[in-house]
């Protein structure tokens, strides 16, 4: 049992980084090792976060999806894909080296960086990029594998699939955000389904979470629709460096 002190600093970590992850993701980097460091066993941790996910990322979607036009039909090839994903997420069993995947996950997030800093106009406006035959088996490719590191890890899976549609799709930054918070919304959903069935969510800490996450995902969709592509930006790069710093110095 959470005592109240460490409860409200971890609620407080809740809300911040639901406000960021409206905009750039990578709410579960923040999060899972705050549980973990308040004393949640990794597999309680995992599955009452996908709980919580629910709901913020169900207030980003709300708050998004409102100002920002989608198309449905695209959108919902997106969510079918990204639920099987979630599916097969939770149900594998795999004894991951964390070694090789620290070193991916790294190797990543320096290549973000590095694509940031030289090309200075990415996602500040949408482009139209024509199917091909080679380029929609890799969208579709990159949905499925995010959305099993989502069920599996989480950390930074939203980061990764706004990133993927910025490349993939020549979204920009507010439409990747706002279409990669509706895929996260269904595929969290499902995954917390399962999560609920196998025991592993603290349902009452999950309730608690959701409160704060819903909070800090709707302001901080409400933000970023104010602040708009160029804000969106310089938080990704921020992000993204914090995110090195927090895999080479913390793991």
């Amino acid at each position: 049992m959470m005592d109240l002190f460490s409860l409200a600093a971890l609620l407080a970590i809740v809300f911040f980084a639901n406000f960021y992850a409206a905009s750039v993701g990578g709410a579960s980097i923040l999060i899972l090792p705050a549980m973990f460091f308040f004393g949640v066993s990794p597999a309680i941790a995992v599955g009452t976060n996908r709980l919580h996910r629910v709901f913020a990322t169900g207030a980003m979607a709300s708050k998004f999806t409102k100002e920002i036009k989608l198309d449905r039909k695209e959108l919902a090839k997106f969510i079918l894909i990204s639920v099987i994903g979630s599916i097969i997420g939770v149900f594998i069993v795999v004894n991951l080296n964390e070694e090789l995947l620290k070193n991916i996950i790294l190797s990543a997030i320096f290549l973000i960086i590095i694509l940031l800093l030289v090309k200075r106009d990415f996602g500040l406006t949408e482009k139209k990029i024509k199917a091909t035959k080679t380029s929609t088996p890799i969208l579709f490719s990159g949905l499925f594998i995010i959305a099993v590191y989502r069920a599996i890890i989480g950390s930074a899976a939203g980061t990764f699939l706004r990133l993927h549609l910025i490349v993939m799709k020549g979204y920009d930054y507010l439409k990747a955000a706002a279409t990669s918070s509706t895929i996260a919304f269904f595929s969290s959903l499902v995954a917390a389904i399962l999560f609920v069935l196998f025991g592993l969510v603290d349902l009452m800490l999950a309730i608690q979470m959701a409160v704060a996450g819903i909070l800090g995902g709707y302001l901080g969709a409400k933000f970023a629709i104010e602040k708009g592509n160029k804000f969106i930006q310089a938080l990704f790069f921020v992000v993204a460096v914090l995110m090195i710093l927090k895999i080479i110095f913390i793991g």
